[in-house]
């Protein structure tokens, strides 16, 4: 675990709590900035490999930083999960954090088939969850001002 969150930003009215489940690649990295740039999240923790890039990204943000995603859920009890584990791996760890009370949000393909997609459109709603497809290329800082230019 790393050193505890210097940036708690739960006392902004409309602030969510969010942590990231994150597996190998530059998924994280590309995903990360944006969320620990948005005024209204509270990045709470991350799960990642070790020495991956999102480690010294975490470490330099002064993040709580887990090995396993479930421990990491019953500690930090964020509002939102973000999972950026890859596809191979993504069932398994949204159906888990859906079992576990969390809005998840997973970037694209949100799993390998169309069943397991329902099997966790259907899990999320009987939890009374939200869960959601992210796509940061449309959204990032980069496009939006570069379409403001």
């Amino acid at each position: 675990m790393g050193k505890p969150n210097s940036r708690n930003k739960r006392s902004v009215p409309g602030t969510i709590r969010v942590a990231m489940v994150n597996g190998t690649g530059s998924a994280g990295v590309l995903h990360f900035p944006s969320l620990l740039q948005h005024p209204r999240v509270d990045f709470t923790a991350v799960t990642h490999r070790p020495g991956s890039r999102l480690e010294s990204i975490a470490t330099r943000e002064g993040l709580n930083q887990y090995q396993d995603f479930v421990e990491m859920v019953k500690r930090e009890h964020p509002d939102a999960v973000y999972v950026t584990v890859p596809p191979l791996e993504r069932f398994d760890v949204v159906s888990a954090l859906l079992e576990l009370g969390c809005h998840t949000f997973v970037m694209k393909p949100p799993s390998l088939t169309t069943d397991q997609i329902r099997q966790m459109a259907l899990l999320a709603r009987k939890q009374g969850l939200l869960t959601g497809v992210v796509f940061y290329r449309r959204f990032s800082d980069v496009v939006r001002k570069g379409k403001q230019l």
